[in-house]
């Protein structure tokens, strides 16, 4: 019941209904301005989610929570701490950055509750070149 309550409280917190109207000048600064990417709340929020029986999934099936990122964490040590709760909590944290700089140690020491979840693509497209290892590490359980 509590990570229910705190689902609805993430959820008004960070969704909350805006115009989508932007100024031009609203618009430039969004599209220059260096940005990190809020990556514990995200894994945060994943924590809150009912991924245990009550949604049908099986209480003895392993759960699974795939990131992807730019791998530009507002807080590196935050992030760990998420991924490592989810991993406490029987949860594979599998981490995927995505970009041309992205630091694999990075993300498979910061983002991926184990270091061989950890993965590093190029481009969106590249996410294909790990799909076949991911869909078999879930669903068979290894690679």
């Amino acid at each position: 019941m509590q990570r229910k309550r705190k689902r609805q409280e993430y959820m008004e917190d960070h969704f909350k209904s805006t115009s989508p109207e932007m100024t031009p000048e609203e618009e430039e600064e969004v599209l220059t301005a260096e940005r990190y990417t809020y990556t514990s709340k995200g894994l945060a929020f994943a924590y809150l989610l009912p991924l245990g029986s009550g949604l049908g999934s099986r209480q003895t099936a392993d759960k699974y929570v795939i990131l992807i990122t730019d791998s530009k964490p507002s807080s590196s040590a935050s992030t760990k701490e998420q991924a490592m709760r989810l991993k406490a909590d029987n949860v594979h944290v599998i981490a995927i950055g995505v970009g041309a700089v992205v630091d694999i140690a990075n993300i498979q020491q910061t983002h991926a509750s184990s270091p061989e979840l950890g993965f590093v693509v190029r481009d969106f497209f590249g996410l294909m070149s790990v799909r076949d290892w991911i869909v078999s590490f879930i669903c068979n359980g290894k690679t």
